[in-house]
């Protein structure tokens, strides 16, 4: 099986070549480079995948922090179930609610619910009570945020005004962590590119001087040639 983004013959002559000079020799280490970052970039995102998976998975079976120990003590089997009636998923940790039923929890204070009106009732509005952060300005739910900057949006753009609704949100830290990494990447491939063209055009101007040289000293070899040429005539006469 052969590697992948391997060199193709019909497309990169210099591949199969025995002989290469400076510059063919740098173009081709440039080439296969660039071949490697990407391999080496499609398997760093395969693997990053593979860890969010095993994350995920990791903490749905267990819900325990990788950094302590098991406990000796045996637990009873009701409380590795949502304490929730008819709830049969698996408590989060330091609770005995699942996530979706940890509003129903009095001690805690990490979540509130969604207050998106979704329905209208004789009773009043009916909202949606998906449990958020405490902290979220405002207090909707990912789904129901988007829902309501699309909606502000439309009433703007009906009013004539041309105004983002509100700013971009904050990018999480899985998010910003492949973000360095790539602008990181960028630099460096940007200073190798520059540091090969600086090679290649040393090599250029080594040629050219040394043409240069071969020119001058072909042109002395002929002045030299004439001179004795009229030397001998001198002679003769």
């Amino acid at each position: 099986m052969s590697p992948p983004n391997a060199p193709n013959p019909t497309s990169d002559p210099l591949s199969t070549a025995s002989h290469l000079t400076h510059r063919e020799l740098l173009c081709r280490r440039l080439r296969n480079t660039k071949r490697l970052i990407k391999n080496y970039r499609r398997m760093y995102w395969a693997l990053i995948e593979q860890v969010r998976i095993k994350h995920r998975q990791y903490v749905t079976e267990t819900g325990r922090s990788p950094f302590e120990d098991e406990p000796d003590v045996v637990v009873d089997n009701y409380t590795n179930i949502c304490a929730f009636h008819g709830c049969m998923s698996k408590p989060m940790p330091c609770t005995s609610f699942c996530f979706p039923h940890i509003l129903s929890d009095p001690r805690q204070v990490l979540y509130k619910p969604c207050t998106f009106v979704i329905a209208r009732s004789a009773d009043g509005p009916v909202t949606c009570q998906k449990p958020i952060m405490s902290s979220t300005t405002p207090s909707y739910c990912t789904v129901h945020m988007r829902k309501a900057e699309m909606h502000l949006a439309m009433a703007l753009q009906k009013a004539g005004l041309n105004i983002s609704p509100m700013g971009k949100v904050g990018p999480n830290f899985h998010e910003l962590v492949p973000e360095f990494v790539r602008q990181i990447q960028a630099k460096r491939r940007a200073m190798r590119v520059k540091e090969c063209r600086t090679v290649v055009k040393k090599e250029e101007d080594a040629e050219k001087c040394e043409t240069e040289v071969k020119k001058e000293e072909d042109n002395a070899e002929e002045c030299k040639t004439e001179v004795e040429k009229e030397d001998d005539m001198a002679e003769g006469k």
